[in-house]
């Protein structure tokens, strides 16, 4: 997830050069695995001249790629990852959620300039199959092994699976929310995702990688007085009037990467800023009127896209139905 992410041109990825080099590590302990069969004449050790692999497990094989992927982009050891596309959870990371409010109340000197600070930070972490189907031509001799070949003279696995992919996200990496003593608001905030997914059709990954950054403050204008004026009446209200501006700064990138013809290119992606500026008051309990401001700036990575600019502004109300 913490691989450099670049601009338009393809970065070079030590996990996806770590996934290559895992095929060969596969390979040979699925051939270690089997028993030689004489009335097969396959023999565990038989090099295939033409990939230079065992036999039955080339560098396209599904049984090959699908350990050798989840090896690398999970961290794990090639020689001690399952040799199968059904993992236990245990080879992964477990998902977690830290949040910490009490830095305030341990510190006294932060009690004078600082309300309240909240520090928060998410990790999720998923691996899918996309869809997966029994392989009819898979069938078992008498030492429960299939010795059926595929095309590329692969052993046909049992099940034909379409896509696996991993998802990581850091929802947020660092979170820094403050409520200063003078009613002043601000926080800090990165996020980070990255989605990895791999095609066993056609032996291509595809990578999808985001990145952003925002900073924001806020006011509250306590009791801030508002006069609505009717036809027959005049009334004041008297509530708070919260303003608050965010800045943000991201950047997303897709990257295909292709296995067999060792060929890699961005297909989409692009730098965004962003302003965005609002004003709510609460006009009673039950009813609030905001008032709004937004800018985004697009500048994509390809050349086939434009750079683009949205503004957004108005009023909006809103109406609230409680017991």
């Amino acid at each position: 997830s913490f691989e450099k992410l670049g601009k338009s041109a393809v970065e070079d990825s030590k996990v996806w050069n770590q996934f290559r080099q895992n095929r060969e590590t596969i390979a040979r302990r699925l051939d270690q695995s089997r028993i030689a069969n004489p009335g097969t004449g396959y023999a565990p050790g038989s090099i295939d001249p033409v990939t230079g692999y065992p036999a039955g497990y080339g560098p396209s094989a599904q049984e090959v790629l699908i350990p050798a992927f989840l090896a690398a982009y999970s961290g794990n050891s090639a020689e001690k990852i399952p040799l199968t596309p059904f993992p236990s959870a245990k080879f992964m990371m477990p998902n977690w959620r830290i949040q910490y409010s009490g830095l305030v109340s341990k510190i006294n000197g932060l009690k004078d300039v600082m309300k309240s600070m909240s520090i928060t930070h998410d990790y999720r972490s998923t691996y899918s199959i996309g869809s997966y189907i029994s392989n009819l031509n898979y069938k078992t001799g008498n030492d429960g092994y299939s010795y059926a070949t595929d095309a590329q003279n692969n052993f046909i696995s049992k099940y034909d699976i379409a896509t696996i992919s991993i998802n990581e996200t850091f929802n947020p990496l660092i979170d820094i929310d403050i409520t200063w003593v003078n009613n002043i608001t601000s926080r800090f905030e990165y996020r980070k995702t990255r989605n990895v997914m791999l095609s066993l059709t056609n032996n291509q990954a595809m990578e999808l990688y985001n990145n952003e950054a925002s900073l924001g403050l806020g006011y509250r204008f306590e009791k801030m007085k508002m006069f609505v004026k009717t036809k027959s009446s005049q009334k004041v209200l008297n509530n708070d009037l919260n303003v608050r501006a965010d800045l943000t700064y991201g950047v997303n990138k897709t990257v295909l990467r292709k296995l067999m013809e060792e060929n890699d290119q961005t297909t989409a992606g692009q730098e965004s800023f962003s302003i965005k500026f609002s004003a709510d008051y609460n006009l009673s309990e039950v009813f609030i009127v905001r008032l709004f401001y937004d800018r985004i700036l697009n500048s994509p990575f390809i050349s086939n896209a434009y750079r683009t600019t949205n503004s957004n502004f108005g009023v909006s109300f809103r109406f609230t139905l409680t017991q």
